[in-house]
């Protein structure tokens, strides 16, 4: 289950397998999830490295398939992790993610999920706003021209992750 679930994120933190998978079993949770996830590591099938971006509390590790994280690309990537973990924590099912996938010249999103919620398929695409405003009219642009219809039956809903506000458009409605 733990390595489906990184392969179908790409990313988890030892925080989001502990709590998603082990946190009912036992009060040492935490314990239990990191002593499973090194035996994954050990036995090759998953891959790790420190994910401690501001050396704050608890030592963090980041778990993934295949090739290593660069560090410019660790914050998205934890972000990736933590809002995957968030959706399956309430309920949701993720059939997929897609990372940083480019639509036409303007679109470069951080993810594309495919999710079943209440027993209905959704997909969104998702920007993680860490070290930028959200970029409205790209979206707008790409509403605006139609270039969706080449990628989509219908134009996807939009979730930002930030910490800014977002602006206002009458044309998209971003959550």
């Amino acid at each position: 289950m733990i390595i489906n679930y990184i392969d179908k994120v790409h990313y988890a933190t030892t925080k989001n397998i502990a709590e998603l998978f082990f946190k009912g079993d036992s009060k040492n949770y935490y314990i239990l999830a990191i002593n499973r996830l090194k035996k994954l590591v050990q036995y090759g099938k998953i891959n790790c490295m420190p994910a401690n971006i501001n050396n704050i509390g608890r030592p963090m590790t980041i778990y993934f398939i295949g090739k290593p994280i660069s560090k410019t690309k660790l914050k998205h990537a934890l972000a990736l992790a933590d809002f995957s973990a968030e959706l399956k924590k309430h309920g949701t099912d993720i059939v997929s993610v897609e990372k940083e996938i480019c639509y036409g010249e303007k679109i470069r999103a951080d993810g594309l999920y495919k999710v079943i919620y209440n027993g209905n398929k959704r997909l969104f695409i998702v920007e993680f706003d860490i070290t930028k405003k959200f970029n409205m009219t790209k979206y707008e642009y790409f509403y605006r021209t139609e270039e969706w219809k080449q990628y989509f039956k219908k134009f996807p809903r939009i979730v930002s992750v930030s910490d800014s506000g977002i602006p206002y458009s009458r044309d998209i409605k971003v959550l």
